[in-house]
Order: structure tokens, then sequence, then C-alpha cells
């Protein structure tokens, strides 16, 4: 029997999707999944417009954009699986050098696998502390993987679904910062990778843009400055937005491991903008959103903190993926029918809290 939450269904008028996706290392796994199940049905009952992406978000953008735009959601879908069966290719080694699961009755419980011990972390810190021009070669690794896979990058560039990603650049030597958004013939793989540079991996250069490759400049990863990217969404004025979430409402807010204060990594923030946008009068677009659900050990049982956000490791990957499959199934049968019809996002107590300090009256 077909799966009823994944049925294509006839709407007019036809809506049209905006589309945010998270950051979060190898959370982004969840993203992916939940776009397995996502895409073909939006692109059934409407026209997606726009995907915008930070950090691993910003990997699944591009690729998702690049094969609607070729093939459609299908095609989409076939190359997304490709992209993480690679990271897990690349991520194998995770379990047998910096998160050894043999080891795991030596660790304290917040560093058990699939979380990474923060011993390992601590070291790499270190290493760049030692010499700022460390790199990881991940950032590197993820243009050349995106370039892999991206068969024709026009239809990234110049497609009938934009693409969007966002990046921080930084002067060496004032440190001076500023938000970008990368789109048009600015979304390049270098690019991408920036979208995902974080400050303990080295520094990233966009070498294959010539208006963005100066030598004064290195980017960071997009999350420093916006989690996920929501100004081009905004831009396309859809008449729904669908945000993918990649965070723990429930848990404080953290600065990862080896960050300082000052280079803080956004996310739970994602639903004070929600929440606002919901309960704007005045505000006509639909709200949606499908979050990982990971409080309380929700995936088999483990208890992640940010740091097994860092675990590329096949297992972890493939269990992600199956949750985001789960939580965007789940999401269409509750709410399938609102799609070009009202908001499903229901905001979190803290973003309204947040709301009514800073004066905001419903």
């Amino acid at each position: 029997m077909a799966d009823k939450a994944i049925q294509p269904v006839s709407s007019a008028p036809r809506p049209t999707f905006g589309i945010a996706l998270m950051g979060g290392g190898s959370w982004g796994a969840f993203t992916a999944g939940a776009l397995e199940v996502l895409l073909p049905v939006l692109e059934s009952v409407g026209d997606i417009k726009v995907i915008s992406g930070t950090s691993a978000g910003a990997v699944n953008a591009t690729i998702a954009t690049s094969g609607l735009n070729d093939k459609g959601a299908h095609e989409a879908v076939r190359r997304l699986k490709d992209v993480w069966d690679d990271v897990k290719g690349h991520g194998s080694w995770v379990n047998h050098l910096i998160a050894p699961r043999n080891m795991d009755f030596m660790l304290p419980a917040d560093d058990r696998w699939p979380n990474i011990p923060r011993s390992y972390l601590t070291m790499v810190n270190a290493l760049q502390a030692f010499n700022p021009g460390f790199s990881s070669g991940v950032t590197q690794l993820l243009s050349k993987l995106v370039k892999q896979h991206v068969p024709n990058w026009d239809s990234v560039q110049h497609g009938r679904v934009t693409c969007a990603v966002n990046t921080v650049q930084e002067h060496i030597l004032t440190k001076a910062r500023q938000h970008m958004v990368l789109t048009g013939k600015d979304m390049t793989p270098d690019g991408v990778a920036a979208s995902a540079a974080l400050k303990v991996m080295g520094p990233h250069r966009i070498w294959d843009n010539p208006r963005l490759s100066s030598p004064k400049y290195v980017y960071l990863d997009g999350a420093y400055e916006q989690n996920p990217a929501m100004d081009p969404i905004f831009e396309a004025n859809p008449t729904d937005i669908f945000v993918i979430i990649l965070n723990d409402h429930n848990a404080p807010e953290s600065t990862l491991h080896g960050h300082s204060p000052n280079d803080k990594i956004y996310g739970r923030e994602i639903h004070t903008d929600l929440a606002q946008l919901t309960l704007n009068d005045s505000n006509l677009t639909r709200i949606h959103a499908i979050e990982i659900e990971m409080s309380d050990g929700a995936i088999n049982g483990w208890h992640l903190n940010d740091t097994s956000k860092m675990n590329a490791s096949p297992e972890f990957i493939d269990a992600l993926y199956k949750e985001g499959k789960k939580a965007a199934r789940k999401w269409l049968l509750e709410n399938r029918n609102m799609l070009g019809q009202d908001s499903t996002y229901r905001p979190q107590s803290h973003a309204i809290e947040e709301l009514v300090a800073h004066g905001m009256h419903f």
C-alpha cells in the first residue's frame, strides 16, 4: 500500500514555497532525510521558488536545487542520497580515530559516542591557536563534494528554483565582519563551503569567484550571523515558508566547544524569528517547521550534544537520515491539508517570552 503521507494531491491555486535549511554539521543528514519525503509532495502541490541554507544546510540546498532544476524532485532526492553516502565514506574513520566506541567506558557521559570527546576538540583548538593558518581540509572537501555532485552548475546559479547560502566575510587584519548572502553568479563550490567554515577548521577563501577572492579576506560559517539564511526566503515572497530546524529548543544557548563567546553559533533564535512571523497579524505568509527531536535520548537512546555534529560515522548519519524521513512523514500526515491554507508552526514559549521582554504585544 502506498504511503498516504507522500501521495500527490491537487490544489488550486497552487501555493509557492520557500525552504530554509539550518546548519548543524552531520545533523544535516536529518535535513536530507526530511527533504526526501518533503520535496516530491511540495513539487506536486505547488511551486518551490527558493531554497536557502547555512553550513550543512547550504550543501543540502545546493544539491537539492540542482536536482530540482535539472530533472525534478526525485533527482534532487537521488543526489542528496549520493552526497550523504560520500560523507559516510569520508567519515568512517571517525569510529577509529576520534570517537572509538570501545573506549566509551573510560569517558564521561557527555563524551560518549556519538558525541566527540572534548579532549580531541581541545587538541584541535590548541593546534589552531598555535598555527592560525592550520586548516583541517574540511571546507576544501566540501567544495570538492558539491562540485562533484552538481553536473550542471548553471542550474544552481540561474535555474527556476533559486538557491542562496550565507557566509561571513572577515578582514584578515582588522577582523571586521560582513554578513553575505551568495546567490546567482556568486553561488560557487567554494562559496558553499564558506558557509560551513567554522573558525576551528582554519581559514577558508573563495578562490573560484573573482569578486570574492581577495587575499584580504577569509570566510566563516554563516551561522555566526544567521542560521538559517532567511533574507532570501523573504525576498522571494512565497505563500508558504518551510524551515527544517536542527536544534533542541529545550536546551539553553551554548557556544560550540572551542569557540569564544564572540563566535556564537546561532540556532535557538530561529524560534524567536518564526514566532514573530507567526504572531504578526499583518503577515500573510504561512509558516511550517520540521524539527529534529533529539532531547531525552529520542534518537536511538542517544543523548546528543553539539560535538556530535562533527561525527560523520556511517551509523550515525544513517540514523539521522532515517529520523528526518520519519519526522517529515509525521508532519505531512498531520498537516498536509494546511499547505497553502494556514500556518502550522506553533511558537515556543521561550520565544514568546523573549518577544514580550522586548516590548512586542499580541
